[in-house]
């Protein structure tokens, strides 16, 4: 996972538009939501970005693998519950009127099977009325070719240069990341490797519903073309 990358994703990440979409997320909950809660989790918080933003509009908690980046966003986040764990074995001890999975990161369930377990436990964990938004990851039609792009990102005392590849191996979306970190202490280079499931429109709509969570698909995400929405009745 992101275990080294952790510490340098905020600023490979300093220019996205976070208040945009929670802007749009906001959209989104006021249009569905049909509890009066403001309970909400991020599976898959990373560094804390977005609850950063949703904090004054909601009562927020985080959940990612990562320690690294769970320790980023505590220390963005005083006081706010942040769980360690996979949401593909999700068991908190409370229920939530809005659940996020945003960035694709829903792809790391990388198996049909998984995707529909862990739509099972995100709607056992969502509150009568409440809403479920996954930004899916990259649908069948573009998974086809061999990508390869690069990103600088500079900071005081330190300048980040990381290489992505992106291809399908065995029926999944594998992504090759390699960095370079030059620091006043010198160069330091690492490589990660993430595979991620590729579902079609279909796949999702069934998990959810398959979850008994009313399933809509929004043409406009919070940061992409699309987002499946789920309503728990």
């Amino acid at each position: 996972m992101h275990t080294r990358s952790a510490r340098i994703d905020d600023l490979l990440h300093a220019e996205r538009g976070y208040s945009a979409e929670v802007d749009r997320i906001i959209s989104l909950v006021e249009r569905y939501k049909g509890s009066d809660g403001t309970r909400l989790i991020d599976l898959g918080c990373g560094t804390g970005r977005h609850l950063e933003h949703l904090r004054a509009h909601f009562t927020v908690e985080g959940l990612d693998l990562d320690r690294g980046m769970l320790e980023a966003a505590s220390a963005r986040l005083p006081g706010v519950p942040l769980h360690e764990g996979n949401f593909t074995d999700l068991d908190l001890p409370r229920r939530y009127d809005v659940i996020l999975c945003l960035m694709g990161s829903i792809g790391y369930t990388r198996w049909p099977e998984n995707l529909d377990r862990t739509l099972h436990l995100i709607a056992a964990h969502t509150q009568p009325g409440g809403v479920v938004i996954v930004e899916p990851w990259i649908p069948p039609e573009q998974s086809g070719e061999t990508l390869v792009s690069t990103r600088v990102a500079e900071g005081p005392g330190i300048k980040v240069d990381r290489m992505r590849t992106s291809r399908v191996e065995n029926g999944a979306s594998v992504l090759y990341f390699e960095y370079v970190v030059t620091t006043a202490e010198g160069e330091e280079n690492f490589a990660e490797r993430h595979e991620l499931g590729i579902f079609s429109p279909e796949q999702y709509l069934a998990a959810f519903s398959g979850a008994r969570l009313t399933a809509r698909h929004e043409p406009g995400g919070p940061n992409g073309p699309a987002a499946y929405i789920g309503v728990k009745d």
